[in-house]
C-alpha cells in the first residue's frame, strides 16, 4: 500500500524540549515530531531543569540556533512555539535575530492558556516588545478562535491562523462506558493548581462524599501542588474515591484513557487542552469549562458539558447527569469521535502546510512511501 506523507522542509521549530515533556506544548511538538518527517527542532527550555539550570541550557541553545540559521541556507521560516513570562522573553531574543539578523520568515505558535492576563499585567516596557513580537511576525498561530479573537482586538498582527492542537486517534476505537460497572470513572490530567480548578472539583466530592461512594471513582495524574493534593485527601479521607497517580505519559496514559468513562478538566484558563483531545480520540465523554478553545471542541449536551469556571453547583449537577445514565455516555464517546476527527495529525499537518506556503511558497514537499501489510 503507499502512503502519501508531507514533510515540511525548511523551517526550524523552537519551542520547550518535547522529549520526557510536561505540557502541552511538548505533546504538541512531540506528535508533530513523529509524524512530519525531517521534522528540525531545537529546544529552548528544558522544563526538566530547576529555573537555575534552564539558564545556560538557554544560552546554548540559543549559540544552536544562531549556528543552524547561519550555516544552513535552506532553513527560510523559524516557528517559535510559547507561552508567558519566560517564555515569551526567550522567543523575543529568537525573533529579533532570526527576523532582523538573519531575514528569516518568523511563526508565533501561541499556546499559552493566560497570555491575556500575561500582557494585562506587566509592565509598559515588556507590552511594547508583546506588540512588537506580534506586529512583526509574518504569522501568529493560535489554538481557537477566540484566542485569534484576542489577537485582533490587542494588536495589528499581519496574519493570524487558528490551527487546532494535534491528536493521534488510537486504530479501532471505540465508545464504550463499563455499562455493568456501577462506578463512573472519571480522569483528571493536568497541572495540580488552582489553574485547572483539581480543588474545586475535590470541593464538590467532599460535599457529596457519602452519595459518592461506591458510584463515583477520580483518577488524577499530573504534577504540581502535590503535597496539598495528598494533604487534601488524607483531611477529608478521600482515599476511596480518589487516587493520585503522579505524572503519566505514554502507555500508562494510553491505559487510563481506555479505562475511565469521562475526562473531567474544570479549569479557570487553557488554550486547547491537549488531555481533551486524547480522551475525545478514545470515544470519552468530557466535563470542563468555557475557556480558551473547549467549548469549540467540547458541545454542551452532546459530547459533554461545559461549564462556567468555578461554578461548583454546576459541576456537581453534570458529574450526577453522567453517573446516571451510561448510555448517554456511550452516545456522548461517540460524538467525541466524530468531532476529534477534525484534530487528526494528518488534517493539522495539511493545514500547516497551507499556512507556510502562503508566505513561503515551496516549503512542504510530498514523500510517497511504501507500506507493507500483512494479513
Amino acid at each position: 500500500m503507499m502512503q502519501t506523507t508531507i514533510s515540511l522542509k525548511n523551517v526550524l521549530h523552537v519551542g520547550p524540549n518535547y522529549i520526557r515533556h510536561k505540557g502541552g506544548m511538548g505533546a504538541v511538538i512531540a506528535t508533530y515530531q513523529k509524524h512530519i518527517p525531517g521534522f528540525q527542532f531545537i529546544p529552548s527550555y528544558e522544563g526538566n531543569y530547576n529555573s537555575v539550570l534552564n539558564i545556560p541550557f538557554f544560552a546554548l541553545s540559543f549559540l544552536r540556533i544562531l549556528w543552524k540559521l547561519f550555516t544552513d541556507r535552506d532553513i527560510k521560516a523559524v516557528h517559535a512555539h510559547g507561552a508567558s513570562f519566560g517564555s515569551f522573553y526567550r522567543k523575543y531574543l529568537i525573533f529579533i535575530f532570526s527576523k532582523y539578523i538573519f531575514h528569516k520568515k518568523f511563526v508565533y505558535h501561541l499556546h499559552a492558556a493566560e497570555y491575556h492576563t500575561f500582557y494585562d499585567e506587566t509592565n509598559q516596557f515588556a507590552k511594547g516588545l508583546i506588540q512588537h513580537l506580534i506586529k512583526e511576525s509574518d504569522c501568529i498561530i493560535v489554538l481557537s478562535e477566540s484566542w485569534a479573537n484576542f489577537i485582533y482586538d490587542k494588536f495589528q498582527p499581519k496574519k493570524v491562523v487558528v490551527l487546532h492542537n494535534p491528536v493521534e486517534i488510537p486504530s479501532q476505537t471505540k465508545a464504550q462506558s463499563k455499562s455493568d460497572s456501577p462506578v463512573t470513572s472519571f480522569l483528571f490530567l493536568g497541572r495540580i493548581g488552582e489553574r485547572k480548578g483539581i480543588f474545586d472539583l475535590l470541593d464538590v466530592i467532599v460535599k457529596n462524599r457519602a452519595y459518592y461512594q461506591d458510584k463515583i471513582s477520580l483518577t488524577i495524574g499530573g504534577d504540581g501542588e502535590v503535597e496539598k493534593l495528598k494533604s487534601y485527601f488524607k483531611e477529608y479521607q478521600l482515599d476511596h474515591i480518589c487516587n493520585y497517580v503522579g505524572w503519566v505519559d505514554g502507555e500508562m496514559k494510553q491505559q487510563l484513557l481506555n479505562a475511565c468513562d469521562v475526562l473531567i478538566l474544570p479549569s479557570y484558563n487553557e488554550g486547547l487542552p491537549i488531555a481533551i483531545l486524547e480522551a475525545m480520540s478514545y470515544g470519552k465523554a468530557i466535563l470542563s469549562t468555557n475557556v480558551g478553545g473547549i467549548p469549540e471542541v467540547v458541545k454542551d449536551a452532546v459530547n459533554g458539558y461545559v461549564i462556567t469556571p468555578g461554578d461548583k453547583l454546576a459541576l456537581e449537577t453534570n458529574i450526577a447527569n453522567l453517573i446516571t445514565d451510561k448510555s448517554r455516555l456511550n452516545l456522548m464517546g461517540r460524538q467525541s469521535l466524530k468531532i476529534v476527527s477534525n484534530y487528526d495529525i494528518n488534517t493539522v499537518t495539511k493545514r500547516l502546510q497551507n499556512v507556510y506556503d502562503t508566505f513561503i511558497p515551496g516549503t512542504a514537499e510530498l514523500q510517497v512511501s511504501k507500506m507493507n501489510t500483512t494479513i
